[in-house]
């Protein structure tokens, strides 16, 4: 019981925290003008943007493309000699130059879910017995800044790296390029654990000139950096546009906890690393990308420590989700659906409860797909076809792509005994008319 007070107190503080945050952030991008200036450009590619596009992929058919790899003819690079800082010279210009053409600003609209007063734990208690507490949620809309790379090109489409929790359920992404153009993305695909993203814009939705202004980046390999040598960080700090930061590796194969995920084998930098600069890269004394930026370390006590993803250990990753072809969202009635009652477990029962993030199946209805698979009531769905879950509705945005009679292979996590172990389930999925009947 002691425990369950204990989480009861947590959900409502991070409840209220939450809020009192979301609406911080909202009160500054409104105050910059950040809200205004990305309301206007929602507006002007509202048209642009296609209702089928969705966040799902499946492998292409054609070539597939590598990261950091042009399409271009006699593409000069973005990689500059090592000369000024290895000799103590602190002008970056030339290193600054060459890399931007390859950065991207990333704009999107958050939905936040929020209770105005009680406990509000609603589906939270109904896993345990404990039915709906308090009011009903109330929601609001903020928006999201944050930072990309190009990492690599096909025919059709520029593929954009940044952080999971960057586009994680963000709608309406538009990038803007370093000539100042816009166009809207879609999410490819995303992994939560590794917090990466590859997202893309079609070169059709590019506006005239944009695709000369701007170039593939040099991707380097992480697991050669020292500790003491001089990296320069770009990035959309604090959705006010592209600026450049200078510092040094502090230390490599650091840990960090956020939200309640703790991320590995990070490289820590005294480079500054602000609110709007995840997503965005860390470059070496070559002008080659070494980190994708993550996060600053938040305390009163405590500057100059941001953290990085090495590109060495997420480069097999990026090039997977560069890879997946985009799926078109199919119409309800041809939609597939996997029937099973889900409840969201997040980073804080997560912890409390000491069980994996995903969602947790409350139920398995009769004679759906899930029924007829090895699915189990209590597992819980982490992935599906390697595209990370983490709530319900990332599991049915993912699923809009998908039309019954396909099989999509879960990921879960299964009880045994005392431990979690990972298992891997195919569903053959059916329609909803079928699972009415």
């Amino acid at each position: 019981m002691k425990k369950f007070l204990k989480g009861v107190l947590i959900v409502l503080f991070a409840a209220v925290v939450g809020a009192v945050a979301g609406l911080s952030m909202y009160g500054v991008t409104k105050a910059t003008g950040v809200l205004d200036a990305y309301s206007n450009v929602v507006a002007e590619l509202k048209d642009q943007i296609s209702p089928d596009d969705t966040t799902v992929g499946s492998e292409k058919e054609d070539k597939p493309v590598k990261i950091g790899e042009s399409l271009k003819k006699d593409e000069p690079g973005n990689a500059v000699t090592k000369k000024a800082l290895s000799t103590g010279v602190t002008d970056v210009s030339a290193i600054a130059n060459a890399a931007m053409p390859s950065m991207v600003s990333i704009a999107g609209v958050t939905e936040y879910e929020t209770y105005s007063n009680g406990l509000g734990l609603g589906g939270f208690g109904s896993i345990f017995g404990f039915g709906d507490i308090g009011n009903m949620p109330q929601t609001y809309e903020t928006p999201t800044a944050g930072s990309g790379i190009i990492i690599a090109e096909d025919e059709d489409e520029l593929m954009i790296a940044t952080n999971n929790h960057v586009v994680q359920d963000t709608k309406d992404l538009v990038i803007t390029f370093s000539d100042d153009t816009t166009a809207p993305a879609v999410v490819k695909g995303r992994d939560a654990e590794k917090d990466v993203a590859v997202i893309s814009v079609k070169k059709s939705d590019l506006e005239e000139g944009t695709y000369d202004n701007i170039r593939v980046a040099k991707v380097g390999d992480s697991e050669d950096l020292e500790v003491g040598e001089w990296v320069v960080a770009i990035g959309n700090a604090l959705g006010e546009g592209l600026s450049v930061t200078v510092g040094v590796v502090s230390a490599l194969d650091k840990s960090m906890e956020a939200e309640g995920q703790v991320s590995n084998n990070l490289i820590q930098t005294d480079a500054a690393i602000n609110p709007g600069n995840s997503g965005g890269a860390l470059l070496n004394e070559a002008g080659e990308v070494i980190g994708i930026n993550e996060a600053k370390y938040a305390s009163a006590q405590i500057e100059g420590m941001g953290f990085a993803i090495p590109i060495s250990s997420v480069k097999d990753i990026l090039n997977d989700f560069s890879n997946l072809e985009a799926r078109e969202e199919v119409s309800e009635e041809e939609q597939g659906f996997i029937g099973i009652q889900g409840q969201n477990i997040d980073s804080q029962m997560a912890e409390i409860y000491d069980m994996p993030q995903g969602v947790y199946v409350f139920k398995i209805i009769e004679k759906a797909p899930a029924a007829k698979s090895d699915l189990q009531e209590k597992d819980i769905i982490t992935k599906l076809d390697g595209q990370s879950v983490r709530s319900m509705e990332d599991l049915q945005s993912l699923l809009k792509g998908y039309k019954s009679g396909e099989e999509v292979i879960l990921t879960v996590k299964r009880l045994e005994g005392e431990k979690y172990e990972g298992k891997v389930v195919k569903i053959k999925l059916a329609s909803k008319e079928e699972l009415d009947d």
